[in-house]
């Protein structure tokens, strides 16, 4: 089962659709004990919540009393996500992976007693960020980092940000068992950025120093951060010293009054690979002027990797802005004018047999960075000259109704599946074809004839690199019952593997062990298919 945690647990948007229950069937339980995950001891004064599926405001809490013990009476059938709070512990489903939990499925047959609910107590990482003098470094920011592949593929995502107290510490609290990473981006105290158009003295220049993007542990280089593996209750430490380079200097020339040409570029650095647009920027600007021409200089710059963004009005006054990843490692120019503009790309969506849904928005998925761009279609089912940066994007649609992407055809950039490559220039002209019928695959994971629960169910489309927003994914309840709701037509594998939530699903290369032993589903419009899948 699939849940959406809100804060706090007790609010849960659940997923799994159930048929609801008459009012006289009350006459079931749920009951257990919680026990601390590494010790094995039993957890008293732990809030216990179940919420049934067939209802959202149907959530019922209790505290187990000294024995750790749980008891919900007079229940009527269905299924029930379960839940557990406690301090020191961080706010968790049963069996969670991830955003999906095991159910618990209560009625006739079912076995709903005696359960053993293991809580996993939170981890944290804390350390100091210092200077090179071993001073504590106030203000830092600290960006956390997990690597997971909760997106199909291994990816090091943003997690949380904080800054350096007075005393230089931090800390990161409440965590899941992961592999983590800590970056810092900071900025000398006593930083003097020099420019060239004044008179420099030689203090002045040795103050002209900037701290690179810096990894735990003391490394420039994002491929050599060392990772923290944290398991359930671990602290780890993560001091960090940035020692000081000298800054970069970079000249930017443009004509004093062109609107034409592109403005002073913004500097954002990336961290992982991505941008990491954080507030306190590291680099200052100045200017001088010749005549016609504006010659602008970014000083208090470190080496390292960035991103570069301008802007220019173009005929018509249209804004178009240019984005470009650069590796900067000496004083320089900066050549805005050679930078790739974004692509516009517009595009109608034609909703076969019907006039369409209401509401509806077309997005586009980053293949690399999976940032999500999100645009609402017109009243006439149309979206104009979206920006995009040239590369790899999935095609998804958001709406209500059970409408799906039915075909994609482009001018002016190649698709494949429900991918699109768009190139360094454009424009692109999308025509999308939608239809209605989405289905829905029921089913149980078996091992050995019996029900299976807690087992990670995965739809594989056909082709799945160029069709990633296909796959569907559940986890099996405790009768080993799953749903893959809203399935758009086509062919598939369908799987059910165990303990391996750590598996980049939607990877070929790492899927492939498991295709062979995979179900073939073909799937109709608004079909309503049932499944029995042998666990691997």
């Amino acid at each position: 089962m699939r849940l959406l945690l809100c804060v706090p647990f007790l609010s849960l948007a659940l997923f799994a659709q159930q048929t609801t229950p008459q009012p006289s069937e009350t006459n079931f339980q749920i009951s257990g004990i919680v026990v601390n995950a590494i010790r094995g001891e039993a957890l008293p004064h732990t809030k216990v919540t179940i919420a049934a599926s067939f209802g959202r405001n149907q959530v019922y809490t209790m505290t187990t009393g000294g024995d750790g013990k749980f008891l919900f009476a007079n229940l009527a059938p269905g299924k029930y996500s379960l839940g557990a709070q406690r301090q020191g512990f961080y706010d968790q489903g049963f069996q969670q992976h991830e955003a999906y939990t095991t159910a618990i499925a209560v009625g006739p047959g079912k076995q709903s007693d005696n359960i053993v609910f293991p809580v996993k107590p939170e981890s944290a990482i804390y350390g100091r960020i210092v200077d090179e003098q071993s001073e504590p470094l106030r203000n830092a920011q600290v960006i956390l980092y997990e690597r997971t592949a909760e997106e199909g593929v291994l990816k090091t995502q943003n997690r949380h940000q904080s800054r350096s107290d007075d005393l230089g510490a931090f800390r990161f609290s409440h965590l899941r068992p992961g592999t983590y990473f800590i970056a810092v981006i900071a900025r000398p105290w006593y930083a003097m950025a020099q420019n060239s158009y004044s008179v420099a003295s030689e203090g002045a220049t040795l103050l002209d120093v900037a701290y690179p993007v810096t990894y735990f542990q003391g490394t420039q280089d994002p491929d050599s951060a060392l990772p923290i593996v944290l398991h359930a209750g671990d602290s780890a430490t993560a001091d960090i010293s940035l020692v000081p380079v000298a800054a970069l200097h970079l000249q930017v020339s443009r004509r004093r009054v062109d609107p034409s040409r592109p403005t002073m570029p913004s500097l954002v650095p990336r961290v992982f690979g991505r941008s990491q647009d954080l507030s306190g920027s590291t680099q200052m600007s100045s200017t001088s002027s010749n005549g016609g021409t504006i010659v602008e200089e970014i000083v208090g710059v470190a080496p390292g990797q960035y991103d570069v963004q301008t802007h220019t009005v173009s005929a018509g006054n249209a804004l178009q802005t240019s984005n470009r990843t650069v590796t900067l490692s000496k004083d320089g120019i900066l050549d805005v004018e050679d930078y790739t503009p974004v692509v516009h790309v517009s595009g109608i969506v034609n909703f076969a047999g019907a006039t369409g849904p209401q509401e509806a928005s077309i997005q586009f998925r980053e293949a690399n960075s999976g940032v999500l761009n999100s645009n609402t279609l017109s009243a006439n089912n149309d979206f104009q000259n979206i920006p995009l940066k040239p590369g790899s994007y999935q095609i998804l649609m958001a709406t209500r109704g059970g409408y799906f992407i039915q075909g994609i055809t482009a001018v002016g950039a190649k698709v494949t599946g429900r991918s699109i490559e768009i190139p360094s220039s454009g424009p692109v002209q999308l025509t999308i074809t939608a239809s209605r019928g989405v289905a829905q695959i029921s089913g149980v994971a078996q091992r050995n004839d019996d029900p299976a629960s807690g087992v990670m169910i995965v739809l594989v489309p056909q082709d799945p690199a160029s069709n990633t927003p296909l796959f569907r994914r559940d986890q099996s309840d405790s009768d080993g019952t799953f749903t893959l709701a809203d399935v758009l037509p086509g062919n598939y594998t369908a799987l059910a593997i165990e303990n391996r939530w750590d598996l980049e699903w939607a990877n070929p290369y790492a899927l492939a062990p498991y295709m062979a032993k995979g179900e073939a589903v073909k799937v109709e419009a608004g079909a309503k298919l049932n499944l029995r899948l042998n666990v691997q």
